[in-house]
């Protein structure tokens, strides 16, 4: 009798601490899976604006802005798996190499070569889901001689936000690019890729991108082996 009387609280006790253990353990404090992010290519997109002047020409006639863009993109996959992560990667170079135009050889850039400046990306996403994202410039030239305004020609940039999966989001960012003179050298263009959000499933709908913790399950492994030292008491 004292030992039946000894094994039943052990098994309440054993049963109540798994209910607990199993009922609570939360898995919004486990530990994130890492995020791939896959980027296989990118590719800029000129307007007609852009190019080199065969000859040199009069003022007036200039028609074309010389800005050289090369690509030097090279695939890239990171993992992310923290609110915050971000990775920096290489797009390509940008170089404000305007002519010489007008009377007396004088730099300048000509009402004419202000239109179809426009500048976009292309980047091909396979991970975390397969997607193109286009990104779109906003771009400043200003007529006028090169030197006399803080900037002659820039390539500037919005944030752009992409939502994945179900609640996850990330942030795409590529840097301002701005000249106040031309021949000072090529600059590069990057883009920066940050997670702002995790989701709670992956695009493919797998389950939720988490792990419970060690201790969360050392927990239950006490619990467990509680419950089968009872049963051998019993028998």
């Amino acid at each position: 009798m004292r030992t039946s009387m000894t094994i039943v609280p052990t098994l309440r006790s054993a049963a109540i601490l798994c209910t607990v253990l199993f009922g609570s353990a939360s898995f919004a404090q486990a530990s994130p899976v890492p995020l791939g992010f896959s980027i296989a290519g990118a590719a800029p997109t000129l307007g007609a604006g852009y190019g080199q002047e065969t000859d040199r020409v009069e003022a007036d006639k200039a028609s074309l802005l010389d800005v050289r863009f090369a690509n030097t993109f090279s695939a890239q996959d990171n993992p992310l798996s923290e609110v915050g992560q971000s990775w920096t990667f290489e797009l390509g170079t940008v170089d404000f190499r305007e002519l010489n135009t007008g009377s007396g050889n004088a730099h300048k850039i000509t009402s004419n070569e202000t239109d179809g400046l426009g500048v976009s990306w292309l980047l091909s996403f396979t991970e975390p889901w397969v997607t193109d994202i286009n990104l779109t410039a906003h771009i400043t030239a200003n007529a006028g001689p090169l030197g006399d305004a803080p900037v002659d020609y820039g390539v500037y940039w919005t944030d752009t936000p992409m939502n994945f999966g179900t609640g996850g989001q990330f942030r795409i960012r590529l840097n301002d690019i701005s000249f106040a003179d031309s021949h000072l050298g090529a600059q590069t263009q990057t883009a920066t890729v940050t997670l702002l959000e995790l989701p709670e499933a992956a695009p493919n709908n797998d389950l939720a991108l988490a792990i419970p913790e060690p201790a969360s399950l050392a927990l239950v492994g006490v619990a467990l082996a509680g419950l089968t030292v009872a049963r051998r008491r019993k028998r």
